[in-house]
């Protein structure tokens, strides 16, 4: 071999080496070892006690004793060593085990700056839905593009093993926990270390067992493959067709925006003459409950109240949380009685009386239907309550993510080892009209279950509804 031949040689593997090598660091970089045992253990034994402090009742699902022998068996199964995404999904196992929503862990920093700026590499699988032991969805991969195809296995494991490990990730009800595995699916599968290369073993349109193998996909070049690329606003508004209008009340954010935003939008409405109205609430993970109010001043006279009576628990670390410059001004002089008691008191909230929705310009006088579905959680599911028990609409769609009586109003904790933000809630919520003996999520009045097919059969329900209604 002549030397320029072993020169342009020795240049290849010097190229594969490097991009070799560079894998391994990006990887390292991305989630390297960072925690050690007595770390992670120390700060659930630290997130315990102060949730204890904190929640009304943090064993109204599982007794102290089991909440116990979980973290002990969790524990004992750790490696001495973690990474971050490692110890995120031990500490996910233990809040989700107290089996409620609004306990849990932010997703570690990194990760979300990873998935904010387009860097973030996971699955290239678009979910659906999970039904029959398999994952339905659409493979992105260049190369590889399969549509509505039925995943039995990734890696060789199941896909009711990844289901159920992902489902282990956050509590609720079943059918939020299920929702949440859908949603955050490529987070969720790169947290429990299921890693590239995937092989994917899957079932085509023509129920075919067929395989396939795939590598990560960004988050930018993930966004771009899907069909429709997410709509990043918090409220939206459109006509359908030239006689119904939609919103779709995505997040209850921005109180200021939001009331500047409904006052354009039902002006809109006055002026083109809508007389039909559809409310889509089931990608509400909620927020601030007024915006729910100012959005009823438009729809309803009727006098009606968004919880029943419910109660806060007082903690010194509520009262840390409201007192910060920066919450202030955002929980307002309504906390000076809850900052004067001492903890471990309950402050009864809620109301007796009803509200009577204020007189405003370009009331609705329609007719209006709402969608609800087990991603509408939190204060989106109180304003889906308050129509349920006032009768003020029809909810279209399937039960929501979580009971009319449930726990909210979370308070943060920051763990002195990972520094993780962590939250558990400080309030009981008693549905609106005041029946505690009901765990039931809140039930639509016409269910109509969402499919995987193309379009949106639950909102082309709801259209067909309208038009039939005088």
């Amino acid at each position: 071999m002549s030397n320029s031949a072993i020169f342009v040689l020795m240049k290849k593997i010097f190229v594969v080496l490097f991009i070799l090598l560079s894998a391994l660091v990006n990887g390292y970089a991305q989630d390297s070892l960072k925690f050690t045992k007595a770390q992670v253990a120390g700060d659930i034994t630290y997130f315990i006690k102060n949730a204890v402090e904190i929640h009304p009742n943090l064993y109204h699902s599982i007794s102290e004793k089991q909440l116990a022998n979980k973290v002990d068996s969790l524990v004992y199964s750790l490696p001495d060593s973690l990474t971050e995404l490692m110890a995120y999904r031990a500490f996910a196992e233990v809040t989700a085990f107290i089996n409620e929503g609004h306990t849990g862990a932010n997703a570690p920093v990194f990760i979300k700056n990873q998935i904010n700026n387009g860097s973030f590499n996971a699955i290239p699988f678009q979910v659906f839905d999970y039904s029959n032991a398999t994952f339905i969805g659409n493979l992105l991969a260049p190369g590889a593009k399969l549509f509505n195809i039925s995943v039995l296995s990734i890696n060789g494991i199941p896909a009711a093993t990844v289901f159920n490990q992902l489902t282990a990730l956050k509590g609720g009800l079943a059918s939020f926990r299920k929702v949440s595995a859908i949603k955050f699916f490529r987070f969720y599968l790169t947290a429990i270390g299921i890693k590239q290369p995937y092989i994917i073993t899957y079932k085509d349109a023509k129920h075919h067992i067929k395989q396939a193998t795939v590598s990560n996909m960004s988050e930018r070049n993930y966004l771009a493959a899907i069909s429709k690329p997410k709509d990043m606003r918090d409220y939206t508004y459109s006509v359908i067709g030239d006689s119904i209008g939609y919103l779709n009340f995505k997040s209850m954010v921005n109180y200021d925006h939001f009331v500047l935003f409904c006052d354009s939008v039902f002006k809109s409405i006055n002026q083109q003459h809508i007389k039909k109205l559809v409310i889509d609430l089931r990608e509400n993970g909620g927020g601030n409950s007024g915006l729910g109010l100012c959005l009823l001043n438009y729809l309803t006279q009727k006098p009606y109240r968004m919880a029943g009576n419910s109660e806060r628990k007082v903690s010194q670390q509520f009262k840390n949380q409201i007192l910060k410059p920066a919450n202030r001004q955002a929980y307002g002089d309504s906390y000076d009685e809850y900052l004067k008691m001492k903890n471990g008191e309950f402050w009864h909230i809620g109301q007796n009386d009803l509200i009577k929705p204020n007189i405003i310009a370009n009331e609705f006088n329609g007719k209006v239907c709402f969608l609800i579905g087990p991603y509408t959680f939190s204060s989106a599911n109180m304003v889906a309550a308050t129509i349920k028990d006032f009768a003020i609409a029809p909810l279209i769609g399937e039960p929501t993510g979580e009971p009319g009586n449930d726990y909210g109003e979370p308070c943060t904790i920051k763990l002195p080892q990972t520094g993780w933000i962590t939250f558990t809630p400080t309030t009981y919520w008693v549905r609106p009209n005041n029946n505690e003996a009901d765990h039931t999520a809140i039930m639509p009045d016409y269910i109509v279950k969402r499919t995987t097919s193309k379009g949106d059969n639950v909102l082309d329900y709801a259209l067909k509804f309208l038009d039939k209604t005088n």
